[in-house]
């Protein structure tokens, strides 16, 4: 859940740091530190959870949002 995320970005970074996630999944840390204004690094085995971040993040963000996202595979 993003509310569980934001406590974790929040006590581990400041504005302006990177995030890094590295089981990424569906993006939720991505998300959060977005909003947070952060920027994040997210490691995704699955090409199918990468897309699905893609496209969650450019979703809620909108033009904000600068997504790159690549599967490792």
């Amino acid at each position: 859940p993003q509310k569980l995320v934001t406590r974790c970005v929040a006590a581990g970074s400041k504005e302006g740091d990177t995030v890094l996630d590295p089981f990424s999944g569906a993006g939720t840390t991505a998300l959060v530190a977005a909003k947070m204004g952060r920027d994040a690094i997210g490691i995704e085995l699955n090409p199918e959870y990468v897309e699905m971040s893609r496209k969650r993040i450019a979703g809620e963000m909108g033009m904000l949002a600068k997504v790159v996202l690549e599967s490792l595979q």
